[in-house]
């Protein structure tokens, strides 16, 4: 199962693509993926995919989050974990030979 942002017949709603990835089942009165995600400790799971299915052919993804609230901090905590030690030992490296 995995949380998904959808069009269908030009609006947009979240839902959970089922585990063999053909069908979207949308959560109802959820308007977007940050609705859903601070929903998410509590929605029945299980009773939203005994729910409405929507053929996946009938439907088209969307980016998960249109609109991060937190991209700014998700850039800063990658950039220090992927390429800012490296870089910075190379720099000291550079100064220092």
């Amino acid at each position: 199962m995995k949380l998904v942002t959808f069009e269908k017949d030009g609006r947009s709603a979240v839902g959970l693509l089922n585990a063999a990835g053909t069908a979207v089942h949308p959560v109802l009165g959820c308007a977007d993926m940050q609705t859903l995600i601070g929903i998410w400790p509590v929605l029945d799971t299980a009773a939203v995919l005994r729910g409405e299915a929507l053929p996946l052919k009938s439907v088209r993804l969307l980016a998960p989050i249109p609109r991060p609230v937190q991209d700014v901090i998700c850039v800063a905590a990658y950039t220090k974990k992927s390429w800012a030690f490296p870089v910075r030992k190379w720099i000291v490296s550079q100064r220092h030979p």
